[in-house]
């Protein structure tokens, strides 16, 4: 098989790793990383893939204009960072883990659902695969990461502003807390709370909580609580 149509068949078994995470996914080799990048690119139509291009201490070499504008950085800000740096905090050590895998080779790719965290309020949940690529039987120096769309299908799916607002009640934190911890009014935070309750059908913060843990929106075994990444919008 020549070295065009192996990366073709890897980058496809990439996309339906993506859809399905039931195929398996070999490391791409290819004669440079940026050869990857382009060719994960072009399995994708559109113009909005949101990827970027890993060293293979994680720093990241090359990012989508699409990536850029969906964390809301300029692409100034974004090259030369640390990818984990735009997780949640609760994120990072998983993929600290699975992609120091990936970089030894030990695993050829990675996927998994995490949260990412952009310019000021802006979150999001999404399904990141990372590929390892190796220059021939080199090893492993890089890695290129391809985000894809999760919608949530929760029935409770959250805001990231009520979610915050939730694991501050979840936590004891008074309305006057939450208001200085997000800069918002205490009548914006009883808004937020306000919304919550009825959302959930509880009477009162506590039955609040309660419900929360019960309907799967705050992750069990928790602390400080933490709203389950199915539960964000």
């Amino acid at each position: 098989m020549d070295t065009w149509s192996g990366n073709h068949r890897c980058v496809t078994m990439a996309r339906r790793e993506m859809v399905s995470n039931v195929h398996p996914l070999p490391t791409v080799s290819v004669a440079e990383p940026d050869e990857a990048f382009e060719l994960v690119r072009s399995f994708f139509p559109k113009s909005g893939t949101r990827m970027a291009k890993l060293d293979r201490f994680g720093r990241i070499e090359r990012v989508s204009s699409a990536l850029v504008r969906q964390v809301g950085r300029p692409a100034t800000e974004v090259h030369g960072k640390m990818f984990e740096d735009f997780l949640r905090p609760e994120d990072r050590e998983t993929f600290r883990t699975n992609f120091g895998a990936v970089r030894a080779g030990s695993r050829p790719y990675w996927s998994d659902v995490v949260t990412v965290r952009g310019m000021g309020p802006r979150v999001f949940s999404c399904r990141v695969t990372a590929i390892g690529v190796r220059r021939g039987s080199e090893r492993v120096d890089t890695v290129v990461v391809v985000l894809s769309a999760k919608r949530s299908g929760h029935l409770f799916a959250l805001t990231a502003s009520n979610a915050r607002v939730l694991e501050g009640v979840a936590a004891g934190a008074s309305t006057a807390d939450l208001a200085a911890q997000m800069h918002l009014s205490p009548q914006g935070i009883e808004y937020h709370v306000a919304s919550l309750l009825r959302r959930v059908n509880a009477p009162n913060r506590p039955a609040l909580v309660a419900r929360a843990y019960a309907l799967g929106i705050l992750t069990p075994g928790r602390w400080p609580p933490r709203v389950s990444v199915d539960a964000l919008m």
